[in-house]
């Protein structure tokens, strides 16, 4: 994975008749990106039916099956590091339909049922470091989706479909139909609670039809709208209450002649629904969550032939839009998001990478959603050569050899790429900085790497230089840098070619000389003969 980050408020000195002369450089905002990890990488099966949450402090829950070994698996990430629990498994059925909610205490609860095992619900918490494992019959219960909150006391409200009903564990089970056989039908199935532990369920009614339905016992009967016509709506739904207005909000995908990921939202009397995203492609898996001012955003998967993605979107000014977070190949994957409180967006999503099966997370940090640079490479590496490139076509790695199976990503320890050109001699001025690694594989020879530069220009122009200027610089460590030679240059394409034996961090910049930069300080830099482009 490469990191790109606009650099602000760097500034260069040099030392002159006494003086020390301070440049301060031209101010960019920094740019969001999606960054990836692995939270688990499967020897068999897959992660099937995730289920993610964060929880008040930040710290990332998820929940998840696999089909293969016949578990419901568990993994939570605090202070940086992964912890994986095997919550229940099972000799011969296979282990679906899992869902998780945290407690006020931030405590996993996590609802799952056993296929072919006819009713059976099944319910683990944990709490000490121990988990609880429970279980019960739900007459009529085809095991398959379920959905799990936790009420103000504790409580786990549990609910399943193929009978819409709801299960309820306050130490004893008891259980309550929202709906009699033949009426809805909870294919898929969502929930969401409120401050006063009235349920809101979203799924499908008439088998034959499968429309999206609305399901809430707020009025103290369980009543039932019918919230979009379409055949086939209802496969497919996530519903939460909008944290402003604690109305219910619901995402579903339809997949009919016309294909789209649509938002509902329910003003108290009536629902109103906006398009999401639509196209010529499939889409799957939706996902629902709001940030603390009620805006929406929403996780989904698409899929056209042997092209999949992991989708995001997101609602600003009354207008959505939508990128892609994740470039899976071709394979399929449940989708899950979720905000921390600082405004970080996390999607978890299985992949197929290489041959291996992999639970994934990635990360968005807050700032300017939609509109930075996806610089996201994240490939394996073999003992063959190899050619990548990164989503947005920012980065292209070519010409590769290893020994060995590992990755191309971004370091590990992410210090401060700033920092790193501050310790060094360089004082110049670095526009953006790459922070690429290659991990668990060892680099045969030279790699080729093709920056493109066109988000670059504006800085380069209110800097008063020319594309021909720019450089690539690459930080060795310590106070050491080295300029790289140029291997190829294109001012049409706006991308730069250099080899190199390393990875670490790739500065792009200009590194004037002494001249330059007095003129630069003095403001006479526009009384020098400008070299014209060449076209």
């Amino acid at each position: 994975m490469i990191k790109q980050q606009q650099l602000f408020n760097l500034t260069y000195s040099m030392l002159f008749t006494g003086f020390l002369l301070i440049f301060p450089s031209t101010s960019s905002a920094v740019q969001s990106y999606w960054d990836s990890e692995i939270i688990e990488s499967f020897a068999s099966g897959s992660a099937n039916e995730i289920s993610m949450k964060i929880d008040s402090s930040g710290d990332i829950h998820v929940a998840y099956s696999n089909s293969t070994t016949k578990q419901i698996k568990y993994a939570k990430k605090s202070g940086g590091a992964w912890a994986i629990d095997v919550v229940d498994t099972h000799g011969t059925q296979l282990l679906i339909g899992s869902s998780l909610a945290l407690d006020a205490s931030n405590n996993p609860h996590i609802s799952y049922g056993i296929n072919n095992v006819s009713g059976s619900l099944n319910y683990a918490s944990k709490s000490g470091g121990s988990w609880t494992n429970r279980s019960t019959t739900v007459s009529g219960w085809s095991p398959g989706y379920t959905a799990i909150e936790v009420d103000t006391s504790g409580d786990a409200k549990i609910a399943t479909g193929t009978d819409l009903r709801l299960s309820t564990y306050n130490g004893a089970w008891s259980t309550e139909t929202a709906y009699i056989v033949g009426t809805p039908e909870g294919i898929q199935v969502d929930i969401a609670i409120d401050s006063n532990d009235k349920i809101y369920l979203s799924h499908a009614v008439q088998p034959s039809q499968r429309n999206l339905a609305y399901t809430t016992n707020a009025s103290g009967a369980w009543v039932t709208q019918t919230v979009d016509s379409v055949s086939n709506s209802g496969n497919n739904s996530s519903i939460e209450l909008n944290p402003v207005t604690d109305d219910p909000s619901i995402v579903s995908s339809r997949n009919g002649t016309s294909k789209y990921i649509m938002f509902h939202s329910f003003n108290g009397t009536s629902w109103a629904f906006q398009v999401v995203d639509t196209g010529d492609s499939s889409y799957a898996e939706p996902d629902l969550d709001f940030d603390t001012s009620g805006n929406p955003y929403v996780s989904y998967y698409q899929f056209n032939g042997g092209n999949q993605t992991v989708e995001f979107a997101t609602k600003s000014g009354g207008v959505w839009s939508s990128e892609t977070a994740k470039n899976l190949g071709n394979t399929s994957s449940d989708t899950s998001i979720g905000l921390d409180a600082s405004g970080t967006v996390s999607i978890a999503y299985a992949a197929l990478v290489g041959g291996f099966s992999e639970l994934q997370l990635a990360t968005r940090e807050a700032g300017n959603l939609l509109n930075g640079v996806n610089a996201d490479i994240d490939v394996r590496t073999g003992p063959n050569t190899f050619t990548g490139a990164d989503q947005s076509g920012g980065i292209t790695v070519d010409s590769i050899n290893v020994t060995g199976d590992g990755r191309i990503k971004k370091q590990a320890a992410q210090s401060t790429t700033e920092a790193s050109f501050e310790s060094t001699s360089f004082i110049g001025d670095v526009f953006s900085i790459f922070d690429l690694a290659l991990d668990d594989a060892t680099l045969n020879g030279t790699a080729r790497i093709t920056f493109n530069y066109t988000d670059l220009l504006g800085l380069l122009s209110a800097s008063g230089f020319e594309e021909s200027d720019l450089q690539v610089y690459h930080h060795l460590g310590g106070s050491n840098y080295e300029t790289l030679s140029v291997f190829a240059r294109d001012e049409v394409a706006n991308t730069i070619t250099v080899d190199t034996t390393s990875f670490s961090d790739f500065g792009i910049g200009v590194n004037p000389e002494p001249t330059t930069l007095l003129l630069l300080g003095s403001g006479l830099l526009g009384l020098l003969p400008r070299r014209k482009k060449q076209v």
